[in-house]
């Protein structure tokens, strides 16, 4: 069966007393009981927000490491520990051998990538003396598997030499007034580093925050 519906010129006219009549009324119910209408009122602008905030909390959640390439196939190593007395506990903190191991072991495995934090030590350049604890020990396929732009420097050289290191633009700009600082050289603790790379200040939203590779 089907049903024609045709509407005449004169139609969206006669809509415009009857709106103007459910607008009249409830405008004077809401003047009439104003204590009923602000709960109401009060109760709808709550859920509203209520929503937005619990919209906007999950997709800043369900952005997080979406910067890195093929994330789908990119995986954490996980050390399951069984330790007396408490449940099992799941630790992403393994030991270093197991990335050329997995290399040696898996065909299938493209890449692996090793990271240490290192806490906040002093870094000093001539005068200039900083303290920052964003600073990673890191395997040179950090700039692949993490999405990480050099401004300057070779991203398949500059972590490849021990007592490299690779700074934040801004990073850069607090260590030695300059962004411009490839070939600069700098002390970490008691240990000289040479400045291999500059990268873009990595604004992404990770777990991973650095500052110095």
């Amino acid at each position: 069966m089907v049903i024609s519906l045709a509407f005449g010129t004169d139609f969206f006219p006669t809509l415009h007393p009857m709106f103007s009549h459910y607008f009249k009324t409830g405008l004077r119910n809401l003047v009439r009981q104003k204590a009923y209408s602000l709960i109401n009122i009060l109760g709808l602008a709550t859920g509203i927000a209520s929503f937005i905030l619990i919209l906007l909390f999950l997709q800043n959640e369900l952005s997080y490491e979406r910067h890195i390439p093929r994330s789908s196939d990119t995986y954490r190593l996980v050390e399951i520990q069984v330790p007396a007395g408490i449940d099992v506990q799941h630790v992403a903190i393994t030991s270093g051998p197991w990335a050329p191991s997995l290399k040696e072991s898996l065909p299938e495995l493209e890449e692996a990538l090793r990271m240490m934090p290192v806490g906040g030590r002093v870094f000093r350049a001539g005068d200039k003396v900083i303290r920052e604890s964003d600073c990673f020990y890191a395997d040179p396929s950090v700039f692949f598997m993490f999405n990480v732009k050099l401004a300057s420097g070779n991203p398949g050289t500059a972590l490849s030499e021990p007592n490299s290191a690779v700074l934040s633009a801004s990073m850069a700009e607090r260590l030695f007034d300059t962004n411009a600082a490839l070939g600069k050289t700098f002390r970490f603790g008691d240990t000289p580093y040479q400045v291999t790379g500059v990268m873009e200040d990595y604004e992404h939203n990770s777990h991973l925050a650095f500052q110095v590779l």
